[in-house]
Formats: C-alpha cells, structure tokens, sequence
C-alpha cells in the first residue's frame, strides 16, 4: 500500500510503498526545478536575448531567447501578455528570479514525460536488445501522441503493471498541469 507523509511545518515529504521510503519531496523556497507554471509574458528583451514572465505574486522568471522555439526576433516568436506554460530550470538566487524553459518533462520511477519531442527514447544503459524492444512495445501502447517518453534505466526488468501504473502517475500529473 502507498502512502504520502507531508510535513509543511518542514516543507518535506515522503512516499512511503508498504512502509518503506520510494521518494523524497523536499522544497526549499517558493520556486524549485521542476515545478511547472502557467504565466504571462511580461517583457521582452530583445537586447538580452530573453523575456521575462510573470510567475506567482509578481515574481518575474528569465526564459532565454534560446529556451524559445523559432527563429527570427523574440518579437516574432512571442508577445507581451501571451501565455505561456514553464518549467523552473534553475532556482532563483539573491535578486534574480528564477530561470523558466518552455519545455516540460515530468519524470517518474520508469519513465519521463516530454513536451520537447514525441517519440520514444530508452536509456542507453539498457544495452539488451530484447528488452528495449518489450520496453518500446509496452510503451508505445500507453503513450499519447503529442508527448514524448523517456524510458529510465530503472525501468529494465519490472512488469508491464509496473511499468503502467508509474505511467498512469505521471500521466495524470500531466492532466492537471
């Protein structure tokens, strides 16, 4: 049986599988790698390359130019007050806020989803050819098409239940960002 202990006196938490710790969660300011949010363009700043978005409570976040699918000018890739979903990349630090790139992944125990590609790519230490392919065929059945799957060392080996309910987790965080 799975459980979620949540300290947010500590801003900590842990997931516990049959008692026994699978994951840490650990926050240590309001934004950290990895969270994902919905935000506004606020300026963009062709002279350095970037723009700068509107997170939470005013707080502004840096996406560069190269973090920006296109070519040409910021002003024809983006616009003032667009919206825009990102992904903290690095954490802010004494007045900068934090770093944002527009492409999100969500990584799991066995798998990892991506907005940056739509195929399939499997860990190069999972060297059996026979087992990438199970790996490849099981997931190929539960991936959607307009995201890509990486597919984790760790995943070598476990069951195709295994596999899918690490899936059906990520997926649905996924849905709710």
């Amino acid at each position: 049986m799975r459980q979620l202990v949540i300290s947010e006196q500590d801003n900590i938490a842990a997931l516990l599988d049959n008692g026994k710790a699978i994951d840490f969660i650990i926050q240590k300011n309001d934004f950290s790698v990895g969270d994902v949010y919905a935000v506004t363009v606020e300026n963009i700043m062709q002279s350095i390359n970037a723009v700068f978005v509107k997170l939470q409570d005013g707080q502004m976040g840096f996406l560069h130019a190269n973090d920006i699918p296109g070519r040409g000018l910021l002003y024809d890739r983006l616009s003032p007050g667009q919206r825009l979903l990102v992904q903290i990349v690095k954490e802010p630090t004494g007045n900068k806020g934090p770093r944002v790139n527009l492409a999100i992944s969500i990584p799991g125990r066995y798998y990892v989803l991506t907005s940056e590609n739509k195929g399939i790519a499997i860990s190069r230490r999972i060297s059996e050819n026979s087992e990438r392919d199970r790996l490849r065929s099981i997931t190929n059945l539960m991936k959607p098409e307009e995201l890509g799957v990486v597919i984790r060392t760790e995943a070598a080996g476990h069951s195709q239940e295994e596999l899918a309910e690490d899936f059906l987790t990520i997926w649905e965080k996924w849905k709710n960002i």
